[in-house]
């Protein structure tokens, strides 16, 4: 049965002429800084099928900021993805990333200069060049965006990836059905696209959404049954608040897309350095509580492995007729109606 509709009054205030599509960025060796690519010079088709990929909602907390920003560094760092999506990520983390020698000499990056956040956003990093990226303006309370990353394969195929942070209080799952129509409406005119990131799918029937747009689970196509949490009591315990358990983070995907293998990363308590090594003077510096285990982040993250299936197109039925536009008309101020099914 329909719901009633959802009024969404949104305030954005980004000129009119807003246009999704933002340069990526390299490290120059020479110039010894981040640089934007040439987008004039399209890069070779990739001859590979096969990608593996990190998504991680890496926490804006600052209780031991430095800690776990080091662990994350080397769970990454020692997977070698082609491409890794951070979600939750401050302007001083990005920079700390950005300084890393391993980043700087395997990695582009859609956004050097954190243009793209708000207080925080979220990033994709990758090996290959890219094609394009767009950061689309979604359909939010909290003024979530889409980043989006396009790469050329060989046979004149495209591939997509998509990573958000979607809409995270649990009353808002209408947002989050919207949000995600939002990507799909992106995905569907390419050969190959996947979906990454913190979805906040914190209820049975949200399971179904995914589905209903003509999208995959990696995690339930390849461990049917299991619960794949990615927030737990014991990661959620150092965030404080009321610990959880949810499957937040998700890999969602459409035709064309084929998941190999899907593991969750991130899992262990790690050790503090003896200093935090700088200070980040905002609201959310805690000390580490007694008795409470530091994990890199109050999620876990996601590794995974995914095959572009050579002979797919892109023709998926996606089961709703009312998606939102892949990205709004940002005026200084847009009122949106709309019915969820």
């Amino acid at each position: 049965m329909a719901s009633s509709p959802l009024p969404l009054n949104l305030r954005i205030n980004i000129d009119e002429e807003y246009n999704p599509r933002v340069a990526s960025y390299a490290f120059s060796e020479a110039a010894q800084r981040w640089v934007v690519e040439d987008a004039e010079r399209p890069p070779q088709p990739l001859d590979q099928n096969e990608f593996r990929m990190v998504s991680w909602n890496i926490w804006f907390g600052e209780t031991a900021v430095v800690s776990r920003h080091r662990a994350q560094c080397r769970a990454i760092e020692a997977l070698s993805p082609d491409f890794f999506a951070l979600q939750e990520v401050t302007p001083p983390i990005l920079a700390a990333f950005l300084q890393e020698p391993w980043v700087r000499a395997r990695y582009r990056v859609s956004d050097a200069r954190a243009s793209t956040f708000r207080e925080y956003g979220v990033v994709l990093f990758s090996k290959h060049p890219f094609l394009t990226v767009h950061v689309h303006e979604m359909v939010s309370k909290l003024d979530r965006r889409l980043v989006v990353g396009t790469f050329a394969l060989s046979g004149g195929r495209r591939l997509c990836v998509c990573t958000s942070h979607l809409e995270s209080y649990a009353e808002d799952a209408k947002y989050r059905r919207l949000q995600l129509e939002q990507a799909v409406g992106v995905m569907e005119s390419f050969d190959h696209a996947f979906f990454v990131g913190d979805t906040n799918m914190q209820f049975p029937e949200e399971d179904a959404c995914p589905t209903a747009l003509g999208l995959g689970d990696a995690w339930t196509t390849l461990h049917p049954g299991e619960l794949g949490l990615t927030q737990t009591l014991e990661t959620a315990a150092m965030a404080g608040g009321d610990p959880k358990c949810f499957r937040l983070d998700r890999v969602l995907f459409r035709a064309g897309i084929t998941p190999l293998s899907i593991e969750h990363i991130g899992t262990e308590p790690i050790a503090l350095a003896e200093t935090e090594g700088f200070e980040l003077r905002t609201s959310r510096r805690t000390a580490v509580r007694e008795g409470v285990s530091v994990y890199p982040s109050d999620h876990l993250g996601l590794c995974f492995v995914v095959r572009c299936d050579p002979a797919s197109s892109p023709t998926v039925a996606i089961a709703s007729s009312t998606a939102a536009p892949a990205s709004l008309p940002l005026s200084a101020s847009v009122s949106v109606s709309v019915s969820v099914s």
